[in-house]
């Protein structure tokens, strides 16, 4: 992990790629997992991770890669009622894993 100190006084950190894929092998749970990899691969806030649902996962008009749609956004202007939505895209291993877990937990579409 290569570190960073900021003149305020705080710092930044930046993991290599060997220490990120670490994280995710290491959750206790699927479904830590999955919020670890949302997070790490596409770039979500956690409060955005609470609400994914099957339901905003959504393949590309290319075929082969999958869009994840955000409907709890950071909104910093407070102009958006229930959050900012945005578009993600959501890499096939990741949908994967999350297909595997709807799957076997039995998840509905609407689910979080």
């Amino acid at each position: 992990m290569r570190t960073e100190r900021n003149k305020d006084g705080t710092s930044n950190a930046w993991l290599s790629r060997e220490e990120y894929r670490a994280i995710p092998r290491a959750a206790d749970s699927f479904e830590h997992e999955i919020a670890i990899r949302l997070m790490g691969d596409c770039g979500l806030r956690v409060t955005e991770v609470l609400g994914v649902t099957p339901s905003d996962i959504s393949r590309m008009d290319d075929g082969r890669h999958y869009e994840l749609e955000i409907t709890n956004g950071k909104d910093t202007t407070g102009s958006y009622d229930g959050g900012k939505q945005r578009e993600t895209w959501l890499p096939v291993e990741v949908e994967a894993t999350i297909n595997r877990y709807v799957q076997q937990a039995g998840v509905r579409d609407d689910d979080p």
